[in-house]
């Protein structure tokens, strides 16, 4: 091979190294959160930022499915500066993400960064404009770098458009959810009440079966009074309900939680301040005489749940929430509320040392595994769950060899090896009280 060749095929192979790494989305690695607002300004581009947690599961599929896309590369590239904010703290932290915990701190706070992933986008002049929570395939997220740069969607002129009077209810809608993901509740509240007013109240029965309306509830049912149209519309017609949101029970949802911040919520609130205990017979009385004795039994075991919380009361805040699942009726084999046992098992697990609860959580827990996937992050969490559970009912041998297909379900969750390895050395896996 002659030396010529040599320095070709040499160069051909950085082109092509050059070419691979330029694909994706170039994320800043260099700057400080300061000097890329600056830079943005200096460049007209807008930011983008990736606010993510090391143990995330959708955080993690960002970034093998979407940001190393060669399309989403191409207008990130073009129009934003793009940056990787890690919203946790761990020992495997290199210098760049030590170097960034007060800006991520300080993002965390400012922005109210709960989930994750949750992307921001701010316009060249560093003005919040556009954010969004939770995984997106690269169409997805094509579509959403683009909603982010459309002026008439951004928040503050879709909030400046409604103070004028000027904005239409499918862009009244678009505004309490982006005021809702920015805590903006002042704003919330008022679109939400005037969105139920001036649109949903004035909708004959018919009307009512359509999508846009199903899912018009979900983002405003907290605003609902039981005084409303659309509530008692809700009432007369809960299947309707649940058809056009498609959530079995969702209709039942909504009703309990408007009458539980009219009727319990004010009386446990009191309770709190007082300090005597709320009259639950009392309010279940109430509560029956105007709404049955189903909804009676929600709300008063949920508000019961609420003020053994408040008090640090563990286990009967357990039995409560024991109350509250059965009253509900939810059945660990549907789909849409596994991951509501998943949580209300684990928070026996974590708060209760009464044998006779934490078996009726692992009792739950069965059909949810049961039913889910063996690989992924929500196999390894429901896994995970159960031991524990196992675990603390003194079932060591059953509990170590389900936490290890926990881990095999999920090798990224750095939780659920440190559970494992904690059982196998006899040390106790829930915190200290």
């Amino acid at each position: 091979m002659s030396k010529k060749t040599l320095v070709i095929i040499v160069l051909l192979g950085f082109l092509n190294l050059t070419y691979a790494q330029e694909k994706g989305i170039r994320f800043e690695q260099s700057l400080s959160w300061k000097q890329i607002f600056a830079k943005a300004k200096e460049e007209h581009k807008y930011i983008f930022v990736d606010c993510y947690a090391s143990w995330c599961g959708p955080c993690k599929l960002m970034d093998k499915d979407t940001y190393p896309n060669d399309s989403v590369g191409k207008v990130m590239t073009a129009s934003f500066l793009s940056v990787k904010v890690q919203c946790d703290i761990t020992k495997q932290d290199d210098q760049h993400i030590k170097d960034w915990y007060t800006d991520a701190h300080q993002i965390q706070t400012t922005y109210g960064i709960h989930e994750y992933p949750t992307f921001l986008f701010f316009s060249p002049n560093g003005d919040l404009v556009y954010k969004a929570v939770g995984y997106r395939n690269p169409r997805q997220f094509l579509a959403l770098a683009h909603d982010a740069r459309d002026f008439r969607k951004q928040y503050p002129t879709l909030v400046a458009t409604y103070h004028a009077g000027k904005l239409p209810y499918s862009g009244l809608l678009d505004l309490i959810k982006f005021a809702g993901l920015l805590h903006d509740t002042i704003t919330r509240s008022a679109a939400a009440r005037d969105y139920i007013h001036e649109y949903l109240d004035r909708l004959p029965g018919s009307a009512w079966k359509n999508k846009e309306n199903g899912e018009a509830l979900g983002y405003i049912s907290r605003y609902l009074r039981t005084e409303d149209q659309t509530f008692r519309q809700i009432w007369r017609d809960p299947k309707m309900i649940d058809s056009v949101t498609g959530i079995k029970g969702m209709a039942m949802s909504i009703i309990n939680d408007v009458i539980y911040r009219e009727e319990i919520e004010p009386a446990v609130t009191a309770a709190k301040k007082s300090g005597d205990k709320p009259t639950w017979d009392s309010l279940q009385k109430k509560v029956k005489m105007r709404f049955g004795t189903n909804y009676a039994n929600m709300t008063v075991a949920s508000g019961r749940f609420d003020w053994f919380s408040f008090k640090n009361d563990w286990e009967n805040y357990a039995g409560a929430l024991i109350d509250m699942i059965t009253a509900y009726g939810w059945d660990p084999k549907d789909e849409s509320t596994r991951l509501s046992f998943n949580w209300a098992a684990n928070e026996i697990f974590l708060k209760s040392n009464d044998p006779t609860k934490l078996s009726i959580a692992a009792e739950w827990m069965d059909p949810v595994v049961a039913s889910t996937k063996t690989k992924g992050y929500y196999a390894g969490e429901f896994l995970d769950t159960k031991a524990n559970i196992l675990y603390k009912l003194g079932r060591k041998e059953a509990a170590i060899e389900l936490q290890e297909e926990a881990v095999q379900a999920y090798p990224e969750g750095n939780d659920i090896r440190e559970n494992l390895e904690k059982m196998k050395a006899g040390k106790p896996t829930w915190p200290n009280k």
